[in-house]
């Protein structure tokens, strides 16, 4: 993407934690700030793009072209947030 992915180490901001935290299925996986977390990256071919700042989940890279330049984003594996 651009200057606007997130790197490893960055935290997700209260707003993204707790509209996270609404979604049943994700509510466990978040439980503390080292949860929310970006981790580095890896070999994962399989994801989707996620707002660190606002919390929303992109179906695709179109609407990640699209999200505010000033919100980071990040690779969600469907269990841990990682570099692009």
């Amino acid at each position: 993407m651009d200057n606007r992915t997130a790197k490893a180490g960055d935290v997700a901001t209260p707003k993204a934690a707790a509209r996270w935290r609404r979604i049943t299925h994700l509510r466990e996986l978040f439980q503390n700030q080292e949860d929310m977390s970006v981790k580095p990256k890896t070999d994962a071919k399989e994801g989707q793009w996620a707002c660190i700042d606002c919390g929303e989940f992109l179906a695709n890279n179109m609407q990640a072209h699209g999200h505010p330049k000033s919100h980071r984003l990040a690779w969600w594996t469907s269990c841990r947030f990682e570099e692009p």
